[in-house]
């Protein structure tokens, strides 16, 4: 729940902050809303609307930030067709991973872990991503456990992100195993 909030505060700063360097003003200038309000219609004709231009292709990392927004507004089709872009589009195994994982996400969202369970043992199993995929993808790996009452893989899946991402959450994981270990 707190990680939610945190995302959901984390999108607004971006928004807001996307919003505030889009309409800044060089320093010490002082804009009369009249004025430009004004100079902007003064500029415009009735002349015929420019061709449009083609639009490059997001970036995959664009794709997963804008995938994850979707994941996190709920909207699950949007977020899916995200990442699988990326799965399409991308060579980079730490943007697949990620990518998997937040696939794997939208499965347990859905309430269907026994799919995401396979996606997250094979990015568990890939050697060559950076580390925080690895805890990340144990720690939805150890959820999904527990949905099927699995205590031990639980556990070890818990264990498994304290190995891959030690640091502010140690304490949090660790107990998380341990409460999966007393469920056995």
């Amino acid at each position: 729940m707190l990680r939610k909030i945190l995302w959901a505060v984390l999108i607004f700063l971006l928004f807001i902050s996307s919003a505030c360097t889009a309409t800044s003003q060089p320093k010490g200038s002082q804009v009369d809303l009249e004025t430009s309000i004004a100079d902007f219609f003064s500029t415009r004709t009735a002349t015929a609307l420019p061709t449009p231009t083609a639009t490059p292709t997001p970036l995959p990392a664009t794709r997963i930030d804008k995938g994850a927004y979707y994941l996190f507004s709920g909207e699950y089709e949007k977020a899916k067709l995200e990442f699988e872009e990326v799965k399409n589009n991308s060579t980079d195994e730490n943007l697949l991973a990620a990518a998997d994982i937040y696939l794997a996400r939208i499965h347990i969202a859905n309430n269907l872990c026994k799919l995401a369970i396979p996606i997250l043992q094979d990015v568990i199993n890939r050697e060559t991503i950076m580390d925080n995929l690895h805890a990340n993808a144990s720690f939805f790996l150890g959820e999904c456990h527990l949905e099927f009452n699995q205590f031990n893989q639980a556990a070890s899946a818990f264990r498994n992100y304290v190995d891959f991402n030690a640091g502010i959450l140690d304490g949090a994981m660790l107990e998380r195993a341990g409460d999966a270990y007393a469920q056995a």
